[in-house]
């Protein structure tokens, strides 16, 4: 733009373009600047609150994730003492799975037993009042037979060997037997058994769902 030779024109001129100026700046700082700035800050708080939540999602993740595994492990435990050391019913009789195991140690040391029931009993008194009942129960088999006491040593050890959680109690010796070394002897062997049969299917179907949702949880957070 060509300005005007007149001084006063020039002046005027540069006085518009100067409050031209003042005008543009004061629109940026109004209606930009200071909405950015805002803009900047309320992000810059969100993100922070965002940061918060997603960190305290994890470690409530991270706690989930604990006690998955936690659960995971309590409940194969079960399941490995369940197959194990928990006497299941054969045919549906405790009295002939007892003798399988009892039968089997036996004549593996040479030896020959007389297995018969005794009873199924609480571990603790049944609860009143509509109270959760033990899951619980024991079985005891009497085993009577002639041995020396060294095989009836042998022969208890391999019992309670193989089954940590079984008994063998109220010993008793009878007499001699067919020679001074041999003694008639009586005692009874305990079992933990289940109170409901269908147990070991729904820990195995506990278990599986525990899986499951562990392993749901884990594909989650790889997302």
């Amino acid at each position: 733009m060509k300005l005007p030779t007149d001084k006063k024109q020039r002046i005027q001129i540069f006085v518009l373009i100067g409050i031209g100026a003042i005008i543009l700046i004061y629109v940026l700082v109004t209606f930009v600047w200071k909405p950015f700035q805002n803009k900047k800050k309320e992000m810059r708080d969100r993100i922070s609150e965002l940061t918060e939540q997603i960190t305290k999602a994890e470690a409530e993740i991270r706690l989930m994730d604990r006690d998955h595994r936690a659960n995971i492990e309590a409940l194969q435990k079960i399941k490995d003492l369940s197959e194990r050391c928990i006497l299941k019913p054969r045919l549906t009789s405790y009295l002939l799975a007892a003798r399988d195991v009892i039968d089997n140690h036996a004549a593996r040391l040479g030896l020959t037993v007389d297995v018969k029931e005794a009873s199924i009993g609480d571990i603790i008194s049944t609860p009143s009042g509509g109270k959760t009942v033990p899951p619980i129960k024991v079985y005891t088999a009497y085993v009577n037979t002639a041995v020396t006491f060294n095989d009836l040593v042998r022969l208890i050890r391999a019992l309670e060997t193989e089954n940590e959680l079984l008994c063998v109690s109220s010993l008793t010796i009878l007499g001699e037997g067919s020679s001074p070394d041999v003694h008639k002897v009586v005692f009874y062997v305990q079992w933990p058994i289940w109170t409901d049969n269908e147990m070991p299917a729904r820990i195995n179907e506990m278990l599986k769902t525990a899986t499951q949702a562990a392993g749901m949880q884990g594909g989650g957070n790889e997302k």
